[in-house]
């Protein structure tokens, strides 16, 4: 009897190990997961010189510019001024606004139709010398909300 009541409490210690420890290594098999997934970058994505990513998108009227890291996740923004530039027949520019951290957006400034090409420029400080510029096709950054519906009228 003895034998057996030493062997259920070495089970009882075993089972409130496990309960202890349990959440912690499934915790970090989740998280490893969680980070090897990579994330998703909305609208049109341009690949840094400097590293990281951009992802350039347009809702409606609006330009919004978002920045990323290497792994696809936001980041705050590395630059103070972000300005559009393109020609719709018109010479036209836009000096992004900060939305949040990683976030510029421009005011309603784009109209269609979005068959122009454009400058997207990054300006880090006060000098002019520090800027990163990457050309950009608006066309590509505007979709239609929906397929047109066959035998709808245009």
């Amino acid at each position: 009897m003895y034998l057996g009541s030493s062997l259920r409490v070495l089970l009882l210690q075993l089972a409130g190990w496990l309960a202890l420890c349990w959440p912690a290594c499934v915790g970090a098999q989740t998280t490893e997961a969680a980070v090897a997934a990579p994330a998703e970058i909305t609208g049109l994505v341009v690949a840094r010189s400097s590293g990281g990513f951009l992802g350039i998108s347009s809702e409606g009227p609006i330009l919004r510019v978002a920045f990323y890291d290497q792994d696809k996740r936001p980041i705050p923004a590395d630059v103070v001024r972000v300005v559009a530039r393109w020609n719709d027949g018109r010479a036209k520019r836009a000096v992004l606004a900060a939305e949040s951290a990683g976030v510029f957006v421009s005011a309603a400034v784009l109209s269609p139709p979005f068959k122009y090409m454009g400058v997207i420029v990054l300006v880090r400080g006060d000098e002019e010398a520090a800027t990163e510029s990457y050309p950009l096709n608006f066309n590509l950054l505007v979709r239609p909300a929906s397929p047109p519906v066959p035998g709808g009228s245009s």
